[in-house]
């Protein structure tokens, strides 16, 4: 019989449920075992087979946790392998062992609650347990003497061993656990194809302190966050692998807009909600239609928080904040449409017509549309100076924070539009300027009195309750001065951007011939970064576009009909304090050349030739429509249009974020036409477009991922395939 050693995988969830210090005795005690299993051709290679004195000895149910206490003993074998080992193996001289396990470690190496001397009875035991084994392995007789080449391999994997739990004592560590694993770089008699120098990241993998660490922080399959990062990173891999198809399963019509939001297709104005998860068409929720004083004018999805304590059940599932053109303010579940919260804003003096994000699922504002005072009062002098009302709430729980006004007499008479975004109030004028205010200061500045939802008040007179019909809730921001100015540009248009590392702004300048021309500049010093003139030299119809990539890596995204430039800011290597904007990547449709020579010939025969231009966005070639960003797979997505004639087709192309690089283009079935209003959703294994036609017909195309098959490739193509018409809670689907 031959005695080798072999290797079982430690059980990580037993030693990811303990302390710490246990975990560590346990480690050790489950890799001596998967060190000394003894190997035959009989059953001795099952767990069972083990020595009932490894078996007693490194049970975790017969160790201590508490860090004070001496490993146990081996105890008295149940069925032997040879003669029994002794109950307690007689100690081992410290010269011995020197000469066995290699140099003592130093005395100052002891770390945290273990000290030098309990460091060095931990390894005189382990050494100790080692020779047991050899003693049992090997059938008896004394193991260094023996002539059995097993028993010398057994003998050397042994020393090993007991230099790698030497060495593993010593390892720094603030609890002064830091018991290293199997590492092949200690081991190359055992593994000639590993015996290369460990270097110290091969140690650092398997360090236990470090594991426990590491979990601390989630950086463990067990943890959720980890599982679904891993998951996107394998849906990622399917989604651009060669054998990956998407395939349009269904497609439904409405007569009123379509939204989607996460995975959910709201129609008939919200009140009927499709899962677009499923391959045929699920519908979560259907309301009666409602009147026009129902109507929902601007909605919101809102998502739980992650590491916050709810007050109610309901806040934890998402749900869905909707605007109505009454002034009412409803919270609804997104999986039932049931109304969880209901809060109304204010009477008739003002029309709330608009939801959008201060700080994302944290603060969210509603604006009112601009007050404009009827023709008949204006002709008769009466004057309004309010131009904007602005209603703020923290979300989950949902709580009122204020409502301020937009005055004239403040802000100016030409004041246009009014944001509130990351903590920043911005005004536009209409001369194109653009001025930035601290909210947050004006919050603190100008509230006069916080009130909370649901409780009496008495405010200027009246006397009410917080959020409920007919009071709403109270104006308690009176801004009475100018607040301080953080900053001022003018733009065409009152385009205005702020973004990049470190921060940048990108504005046109304010004149018409200027249309196109973007400045990229320092918001520091208003310094214009080193080529930061961007300009997309095409004669188009459509304008190009220019943006900060929301991937928050400060990089710009650069449209045009044909091209697609992705631009970065870095130092300039001869001024250090000046950015300079660098060309990442670029994206290129795939066209001819947009030459085009006509030869006509006269009626004498002479040979006419006429050459034109198109423009770069003739609908013949493939133009640029859509840009957009899948944050969790990290992939940019665009969409190219090929029209001619009435028929026009398009196609999404799939990504690299990081480099450009083309990795998938996915056909879209349905023709596409380029006066109409199009929008394409791509959101993990889902593609969705979602179309606008003449006299307020909307339609909706579903694609999934689907696994490559013959009669896949088949309903790929653009041939027509045969529709199934399904019915489900009176709405009417294509399947195919």
């Amino acid at each position: 019989m031959t005695t080798r050693a072999a290797f079982i995988s430690v059980p990580w969830r037993k030693i990811k449920q303990s302390s710490p210090e246990e975990a560590g005795s346990r480690l050790c005690g489950y890799q001596w075992i998967s060190h000394c299993r003894r190997l035959s051709p009989t059953s001795a290679q099952r767990p069972s087979s083990y020595p009932a004195v490894l078996r007693a000895a490194f049970h975790p149910r017969q160790r201590r946790s508490t860090p004070s206490s001496r490993p146990l003993a081996p105890t008295r074998p149940e069925a032997r392998l040879g003669p029994a080992a002794p109950e307690q193996p007689p100690p081992v001289p410290a010269a011995e062992l020197h000469g066995r396990c290699g140099p003592a470690a130093p005395q100052n190496a002891a770390h945290g609650n273990y000290s030098t001397q309990r460091a060095r009875e931990a390894t005189e035991v382990w050494c100790r347990w080692a020779f047991a084994v050899i003693h049992l392995s090997c059938g008896g007789g004394d193991g260094v003497r023996t002539q059995s080449s097993g028993c010398l391999s057994a003998l050397r994997s042994t020393v090993y061993w007991s230099r790698l739990a030497t060495a593993g004592l010593w390892c720094r560590g603030p609890c002064g656990l830091g018991l290293f694993g199997v590492s092949k770089g200690l081991l190359p008699d055992m593994y000639p194809q590993a015996a290369a120098p460990a270097d110290s990241r091969a140690l650092r993998d398997h360090n236990v302190f470090r594991f426990l660490t590491r979990r601390a922080h989630g950086f463990f399959a067990r943890d959720a966050g980890v599982s679904y990062r891993k998951n996107l990173g394998l849906l990622r891999k399917l989604i651009c692998q060669e054998s990956t198809k998407f395939k349009n399963v269904w497609t439904t019509h409405s007569a009123s807009p379509i939204a989607y939001e996460r995975g959910r297709i709201y129609l008939d104005n919200y009140q009927c909600c499709i899962s677009s998860i499923a391959q045929e068409p699920r519908i979560l929720y259907q309301k009666p239609k409602c009147s026009k004083s129902e109507k929902i004018e601007d909605a919101l999805l809102l998502e739980c928080p992650l590491g916050e304590m709810l007050p109610s059940p309901s806040d934890y599932k998402s749900s869905l904040i909707v605007l109505t053109v009454r002034n009412w303010l409803l919270r609804l579940s997104a999986d039932s449409g049931e109304i969880l919260e209901k809060i109304y804003l204010a009477d008739s003096y003002c029309k709330f017509r608009y939801l959008s994000w201060d700080t994302p699922q944290e603060v969210m504002v509603v604006k009112s549309a601009q007050n404009k005072l009827p023709a008949a009062a204006r002709q008769a002098g009466i004057q309004e100076s309010v131009l904007f009302y602005l209603a703020v709430f923290q979300v989950l729980p949902l709580s009122f924070i204020g409502m301020l006004e937009i005055n004239k007499k403040i802000f100016g008479n030409s004041v246009t539009d009014v944001a509130v975004s990351n903590g920043i109030l911005i005004v536009m004028y209409s001369m194109g300027l653009v001025r930035l205010y601290n909210f947050q200061t004006i919050l603190e500045q100008f509230m006069e009195q916080p009130f909370d939802l649901g409780h009496e008040f008495n405010w200027n007179g009246q006397a009410g309750v917080v959020g409920k019909y007919p009071f709403g809730l109270p104006r308690n921001i009176k801004i009475t001065d100018t607040p301080p100015l953080l900053f001022e540009a003018s733009s065409l248009e009152n385009a205005f951007q702020i973004g990049g590392y470190p921060w940048h702004y990108i504005i046109t300048p304010n004149k018409k011939k200027h249309k196109g021309i973007f400045h990229i500049c320092s918001l520091k010093d208003n310094a214009l970064a080193k080529n930061g003139i961007q300009e997309m030299k095409c004669c188009s119809l459509e304008p190009d576009w220019i943006y900060f990539h929301p991937d928050m890596s400060g990089r710009i995204i650069h449209v045009g009909p044909n091209l697609i430039k992705v631009l970065k800011l870095k130092e300039d290597k001869n001024n250090t304090e000046q950015m300079e904007v660098a060309e990442d990547f670029t994206i290129v449709t795939n066209r001819e050349n947009c030459v085009s020579n006509t030869v006509t010939v006269t009626a004498s025969g002479r040979v006419v030739k006429k050459r034109f231009n198109l423009l770069d966005d003739d609908p013949e070639q493939e133009t640029f429509k859509i840009v957009d960003y899948e944050d969790e797979l990290d992939l940019l997505s665009t969409v190219a249009v090929t029209q001619i004639g009435s028929d026009g087709r398009a196609h999404l192309d799939i990504h690299c974020n990081e480099h450009g690089i083309l990795l998938k283009s996915i056909p879209l079935l349905e023709s596409w036409d380029v006066t109409y209003s199009h929008e394409v959703y791509f959101d993990k294994d889902l593609v969705l477009h979602i179309e606008q036609k003449p006299n307020r017909r909307f339609s909706c195309y579903v694609y999934q991922m689907v696994c490559d098959t013959a009669k896949d490739d088949e309903c790929s193509s653009h041939e027509k395939t045969e529709r199934v018409f399904c019915k489900k809670g009176g709405r009417i689907f294509e399947c195919i």
